[in-house]
């Protein structure tokens, strides 16, 4: 062993740096695994959305287990009839509310929840759902018109750099992809700018958003799914 390093001095500093270090691996890996979950569901929902049979499979199965485990109760005496039928009345309230929301609107949340709350680091799926939590989003307005539902955009949680006649398409962590992004969306002749959310006080992980017109949003969506993330 080289001598500076049977210094006691040096033994404490290497012991609070490897601490440290380790301390820090195990956030990434949580920060990381709480990102990898809240992009799943946020798939999951999106599924739904686009086949509402699964949706109702799998909220059956979970009404018809939760009701097994009343009439267990109820057998073995833990419950009187009176609080099983109460209790499953509300099984039967929560089955119906959870197939009458909006998937579309959970799974745009979702999506939204990944980047914003579990990065840094910007991993594949903080990535990922930062191109879908904007199509997701969309898709919602679309669902609210087709249903007649009144909304207002501050309803739908206005992202900061829109405005009345602009939406974002995706953002970015990265200033070169977000300038590459750019570029690409003009030579396609779609008009795309960008806002630095962390230069106009925003929070930093809402990162650099590209805002384009809104009858244009589908075109550059689909520009846009060409490309890496």
């Amino acid at each position: 062993m080289h001598p500076w390093l049977q210094k006691r001095g040096v033994q404490n500093a290497l012991l609070i740096l490897g601490t440290a270090a380790i301390a820090y691996a195990m956030v990434y890996v949580d920060v990381m695994a709480r990102a990898r979950e809240a992009f799943r569901q946020g798939e999951r929902y999106t599924r739904w959305h686009e086949n509402i049979d699964d949706k109702k499979r799998f909220y059956e199965e979970k009404f018809l287990r939760e009701k097994g485990k009343l009439e267990k109760k109820k057998e073995q005496n833990k419950i009187s009839q009176e609080d099983y039928e109460q209790d499953l009345e509300i099984l039967q309230f929560d089955r119906e509310q959870a197939l009458n929301d909006s998937s579309i609107k959970y799974a745009y949340q979702w999506y939204k929840d990944t980047y914003e709350l579990f990065s840094p680091p910007e991993s594949r799926w903080v990535r990922e759902a930062r191109f879908l939590a904007p199509a997701a989003k969309e898709r919602w307005r679309d669902e609210l018109r087709s249903k007649n539902i009144p909304f207002e955009e501050y309803m739908l949680d206005l992202e900061a750099g829109e405005t009345a006649d602009t939406l974002m398409v995706t953002s970015t962590q990265s200033r070169r992809k977000a300038s590459r992004w750019t570029e690409i969306l003009r030579s396609t002749g779609i008009p795309c700018n960008l806002y630095d959310a962390e230069a106009n006080g925003r929070l930093a992980q809402e990162g650099l958003k590209l805002i384009v017109p809104r009858d244009q949003f589908w075109r550059a969506h689909e520009v846009l799914s060409q490309e890496p993330k």
